[in-house]
C-alpha cells in the first residue's frame, strides 16, 4: 500500500468514527425530562389506541427508557418517549405502554402476564372505603371506644404474598387516627389488619390481635411544624472546576453524565464517562436503584 492510500484509508476511518459521535449526539438530544404538556399528549394519544383497553387505570407515568445503543449510534428509539403503566381490573391485566413524541405515535401496548401494578394513590382511597364499609372491622373498632370513623384513615400497604390467585389484587389494611386533620402516621390502631382485595372491592379477612391504646394527639406534623421558619438557599461555592448542566447532561471535572427521574427509581443515571489526560473512558451506562427494603411498622403480630 503506499502513502496516499495509507492516508487515504485513514481519513476514511477519521469520517466514520465523527459520524458515529456526531449521530450518538443527534440522539442524546432526545434525551429529555418529559413534561406536562408532552405527558398530556401521550395520555390522549394512548387512550385512542384500540390496544389500551377501556377503563384501564393509570398507574405509573414517566420518560421512556432510552437503549444503550445510543451510546454508539443512532437508533429507532432515539426519540422523546414517554412509558405509561396502567391496570385494566375487569380482566385484571397489567398494561405496558411506550408514546413516541418525536414521531408521533403509540411504538408498543401489550399485557404484561403475572404482573400486577404498584399501590396508587387511587387505590390507598379504595381500600379506605372498602374496609370502613365491613362489619367486622367496625365492630373491632367500636370495641376500643372510637364511634366515629371518619376521624380514621385506612392505608393499603403491600400484602406479601397472601393469595397466588391470579384474579386477586391484596393489600394490607393498617388503620391510623387522624391528628387535627393533617397527620395519621403518629397515631396507628394496633391489633387490626384487614387483607383487601381492591379487584373485588372487598375485605377478605379480618385479623384482630387484641386491643392496644392509642396514642393521644401530638403535633401535627405539617411543614409548618416541623419547619416554620423558611429554608435557607443552599449556596455552591466552585473552589476548583465548576461543574455544568446542559438539559439533561451534567458535567464536573472530567466526568460527566446524564439523568432522568423516575416514578419508582427516582433519579437514574445514564452514560458515565470520565476524560482522564484526554482520553475518554466510557464508565457505565445505566446507574440506579435496583431495590430497597424498608422496615416499615413492627414485626409483630399487631402490624
Amino acid at each position: 500500500m503506499d502513502t496516499n492510500s495509507f492516508r487515504a484509508g485513514l481519513a476514511l476511518i477519521a469520517l466514520f468514527a465523527a459520524a458515529i459521535v456526531s449521530s450518538a449526539e443527534d440522539g442524546f438530544r432526545y434525551f429529555v425530562q418529559p413534561d406536562s404538556a408532552i405527558i398530556t399528549w401521550a395520555r390522549n394519544t394512548l387512550v385512542q389506541d384500540p390496544r389500551w383497553p377501556g377503563g384501564t387505570e393509570f398507574v405509573c407515568v414517566g420518560p421512556g427508557e432510552p437503549s444503550k445503543a445510543w451510546r454508539t449510534e443512532r437508533t429507532e428509539d432515539a426519540a422523546v418517549t414517554v412509558a405509561f403503566t396502567g391496570y385494566h381490573a375487569p380482566s385484571h391485566q397489567l398494561i405496558e405502554a411506550v408514546v413516541d413524541y418525536t414521531n408521533q405515535r403509540v411504538r408498543s401496548c401489550a399485557a404484561v402476564p403475572g404482573r400486577k401494578p404498584m399501590i396508587a394513590g387511587a387505590d390507598f382511597s379504595r381500600c379506605d372505603s372498602i374496609v370502613k364499609a365491613d362489619p367486622r372491622w367496625r365492630e373491632a373498632i367500636a370495641q376500643r371506644g372510637i364511634t366515629d370513623v371518619t376521624s380514621l384513615v385506612v392505608d393499603g400497604w403491600s400484602s406479601g404474598i397472601v393469595s397466588t390467585d391470579p384474579k386477586q389484587r391484596i393489600v394490607r389494611g393498617i388503620t391510623y387516627a387522624l391528628t387535627n386533620g393533617v397527620n395519621q402516621y403518629d397515631r396507628p390502631i394496633e391489633g387490626i389488619i384487614c387483607h383487601v382485595d381492591l379487584d373485588a372491592r372487598k375485605v377478605i379477612d379480618v385479623f384482630d390481635h387484641g386491643v392496644q391504646p392509642v396514642a393521644s394527639p401530638s403535633a401535627s406534623h405539617d411543614d409548618l411544624t416541623i419547619s416554620p421558619e423558611p429554608f435557607v438557599p443552599l449556596t455552591i461555592q466552585h473552589e476548583r472546576e465548576p461543574f455544568t448542566i446542559d438539559e439533561q447532561r451534567i458535567t464536573w471535572q472530567g466526568w460527566s453524565f446524564r439523568f432522568l427521574m423516575h416514578p419508582r427509581e427516582g433519579l437514574v443515571i445514564y452514560d458515565v464517562r470520565r476524560t482522564l489526560q484526554g482520553e475518554e473512558q466510557y464508565v457505565a451506562w445505566r446507574l440506579g436503584l435496583s431495590e430497597m427494603f424498608v422496615p416499615y411498622g413492627d414485626s409483630s403480630a399487631a402490624w
